[in-house]
């Protein structure tokens, strides 16, 4: 977690297989900029699977806080499998969540397939008052980013 200004934790990491973690938010990363801060993770060439939230995220959760960042940059990746536990208190986003409340949260996802992941509301990626750039990549639905498209993006507002 960043916080405050100048505060930055935004690692790259590289060819990484998250199999089988879990947390109460961001079953294998949480990444979370607030106070001006900033969390946003350069992640390439990696393997998401097996991962379980109990609220959002079910591999990823991304939340930007009073003036704060998280945009992590996502390429070449897989995330399958993955679940945002339905009984929990958020429970979106199964592969990825993303919230930008008074702070940012707009992730580059390039050349990457999300696919066979669950959650309450956006099985491959849940927003709230987020942007996420998708381009180039297969997510399951086929679901345009900028629209409500049910079951595998949902953004709230």
């Amino acid at each position: 977690m960043a916080t405050e200004a100048k505060n930055i934790c935004s690692p790259t990491l590289t060819s990484i297989i998250f199999d089988k973690n879990s947390a109460e938010s961001g079953g294998a990363i949480y990444n979370q900029g607030i106070n001006n801060g900033e969390s946003s993770p350069i992640i390439t060439n990696s393997l998401f699977t097996n991962n379980n939230a109990q609220n959002s995220g079910g591999a990823i959760n991304n939340v930007g806080l009073n003036s704060g960042d998280s945009s992590p940059i996502i390429t070449n990746s897989t995330f399958f499998n993955n679940t945002a536990d339905l009984s929990g208190f958020g429970f979106r986003g199964g592969a990825i969540s993303n919230e930008g409340s008074n702070g940012k949260s707009s992730p580059m996802i390039r050349n990457t397939i999300l696919f066979g992941n669950n959650a309450g509301a956006g099985n491959e990626i849940g927003n709230l008052n987020a942007s996420p750039n998708v381009r180039y990549s297969l997510v399951q639905g086929g679901c345009p980013t900028d629209t409500n498209c049910g079951d595998e993006i949902y953004n709230y507002q």
